[in-house]
């Protein structure tokens, strides 16, 4: 009796899943298009050959990439800011960030609430602030500073 409603409400359960993953592709289809990572007949375009080397923030770290974003910062700055993508300390205390990284720290951040009004518009459920709080800018300073030659041997700063 047990196997009898079991598998009618796996099955449910299964159909239900395969249901929303298939909405799910389909939105995802829709912002790989708007943002030129797949052409209309979904073929994969370079920028979409470049985010399938990425392996997380893909989408956000290509458009970085594409728009040329970072290009006007030297280089020790491009590797502090792009820490953002790797930190997972979610509460830091709040760098001190020359003007220059600053600046920086708030290109990203409008590139994600872009990015994430773009999915947004296609239908994905995600807010601004849910995607912008996925980076976190705790260890941008440390990493400038230690691209700059700055840490002693002992990591001091």
């Amino acid at each position: 009796v047990w196997v009898c409603v079991f598998v009618p409400c796996s099955l449910f359960y299964l159909e239900a899943s395969l249901s929303f993953s298939l909405l799910v592709i389909n939105v995802m289809s829709q912002v790989l298009k708007r943002l030129g990572f797949v052409d209309a007949n979904t073929n994969v375009q370079l920028k979409g050959r470049v985010a399938c080397e990425i392996n997380n923030h893909e989408l956000l770290v290509t458009e970085l990439v594409f728009e040329n974003i970072l290009s006007h910062m030297h280089p020790t700055e491009i590797v502090a800011l792009l820490s953002c993508f790797v930190f997972q300390q979610k509460h830091t205390s709040e760098p001190n960030l020359t003007d220059t990284l600053e600046k920086g720290k708030r290109l990203v951040i409008d590139l994600a609430s872009r990015l994430a009004g773009v999915q947004m518009e296609c239908g994905l459920q995600i807010s601004v602030e849910e995607f912008v709080g996925e980076l976190h800018f705790g260890l941008v300073e440390a990493v400038y500073e230690w691209a700059r030659g700055m840490v002693s041997n002992n990591g001091d700063l």
